[in-house]
């Protein structure tokens, strides 16, 4: 009857102890061990873990395979089996990043069976299996480059990696996207709004979700960059010159001409498609579409970020051009409003007067043509000496050897994202502050 009564308060006892992980500020964890009074053996299917890395090493196998239930069972092991899981839960869900991405709730249930342990562990997910399995896991930053490329040559709207890395984090990705853009504007017609999220927050290895925006899905998108293209042939065609100063000029004139000025910022007027399928643009839009021409006649094009020398000191973009050895700065929007002479192929020295600039991360301007020099030497006008425009498509020089059409973008063409700055081997007097006179 003793025995009897003690086997059933033994069972009832089994049926109590719990633990789980949650949140490493609000849970309490509780340990408590049940005794079998015969042998049981443990499930061939078990793991036999030896110490807590081994430990760590069985839970984040069954996160990354998705498994829900799994029993590891302990024998000789080193260290405190109860405190031990305890503490794994708090940093796989924590610190561990495919637990910080994956896992909604991690418990365990420990019992004693003669001369060994057994923990019966049950994970509950917040991602699905094809989503851990879609992980990338990249190693250095010419991987994570590459992969970033390919993905916005691709229109992807989603994508998962996984890295090592002391230095990446978020901003570091924001920051690349946003490059990658700005040096492919022909490849890619709209610049996605992104959303990055870590996990965990913090830390050397992190798994980062990257979500890419573009207004519109990424085959509309894509759809969207073949007419930009289509448009940009239909353009060079009307171009017919040999000098890449001249055809610059002749860009930057059909932009002026072609292009209604807009302060509406979204998807189109922000960016190249807006000023060259719809015709409206901000000054980015419009710098972006200078690039995109450019880039069809193969002169070297930057888009320069700055800040305009005024009052209001409001953002501002132009362009840098490469022309033979030597670079100029070319500022659009100026040419209604300051004429071409004081907006196309200035030095540093002659932009500080409109606008301020990070010199690092752009080449040094100091070339030596000018505006005036160009139309002498062709024996043409002035245009902003006369009341009447010319055609912005006309020029008496011979056609280029050049593509009349421009290829259709297709699903991870390779993006470039060239160094800039790096130029910059001799000294130039140091751009004014605002408070500083001109």
């Amino acid at each position: 009857m003793l025995k009897k009564t003690l086997t059933i308060f033994a069972l009832a006892a089994a049926m109590v102890f719990f633990c789980a992980c949650s949140s490493v500020y609000s849970s309490q964890y509780y340990y408590t061990e049940s005794f079998e009074d015969t042998y049981e053996a443990v499930v061939t299917s078990g793991t036999d873990i030896k110490n807590y890395s081994a430990l760590k090493q069985a839970l984040v196998a069954m996160i990354e395979n998705h498994q829900e239930l799994g029993e590891f069972q302990f024998s000789a092991y080193r260290g405190s089996i109860s405190d031990d899981l305890a503490a794994v839960c708090l940093e796989i869900e924590n610190e561990t990043p495919i637990g910080a991405y994956a896992v909604l709730d991690l418990s365990y249930e420990l019992r004693r069976i003669v001369s060994y342990y057994a923990a019966e562990v049950k994970i509950t997910y917040t991602r699905t299996k094809d989503e851990i399995d879609s992980i990338v896991e990249l190693v250095g930053l010419s991987e994570l480059r590459g992969f970033i490329e390919n993905a916005m040559g691709s229109y992807e709207e989603s994508v998962t990696i996984k890295m090592y890395s002391l230095d990446v984090n978020s901003d570091y990705i924001a920051d690349y996207i946003e490059r990658v853009y700005f040096q492919n504007p022909l490849v890619l017609a709209l610049e996605p709004s992104v959303e990055i999220s870590s996990f965990p927050e913090s830390g050397a290895s992190q798994i980062y979700e990257i979500l890419f925006d573009y207004g519109v899905s990424g085959s509309q998108a894509l759809n969207m960059t073949n007419v930009m293209n289509d448009k940009v042939s239909e353009i060079a065609e009307g171009i017919s010159s040999q000098n890449h100063a001249f055809i610059a000029l002749r860009l930057a004139e059909y932009l002026n001409s072609q292009v209604r000025f807009s302060d509406e910022e979204d998807i189109y007027s922000d960016g190249a498609y807006g000023a060259i399928v719809e015709g409206s643009a901000t000054n980015k839009g419009l710098a972006l579409a200078f690039k995109v021409l450019c880039s069809y006649f193969d002169i070297e094009c930057i888009v320069v970020q700055g800040t305009s020398f005024d009052w209001e000191m409001s953002r501002h973009y132009w362009n840098i051009i490469k022309l033979g050895d030597e670079y100029y700065h070319v500022d659009i929007p100026g040419f209604s409003t300051r004429g071409r002479e004081a907006s196309f192929l200035l030095s540093d020295v002659q932009m500080w007067n409109y606008q301020l600039w990070d010199i690092e991360k752009y080449p040094l301007c100091r070339g030596s043509l000018n505006y005036s020099d160009l139309y002498a030497a062709a024996g043409e006008d002035d245009p902003d000496d006369s009341e009447e425009m010319p055609d912005p498509l006309v020029s008496e020089e011979p056609s280029p050897s050049l593509p009349v059409s421009t290829p259709p973008v297709t699903p991870s063409q390779t993006l470039e994202v060239p160094t800039h700055g790096e130029e910059n081997g001799s000294e130039e007097p140091e751009p004014p502050t605002p408070d500083e006179e001109i």
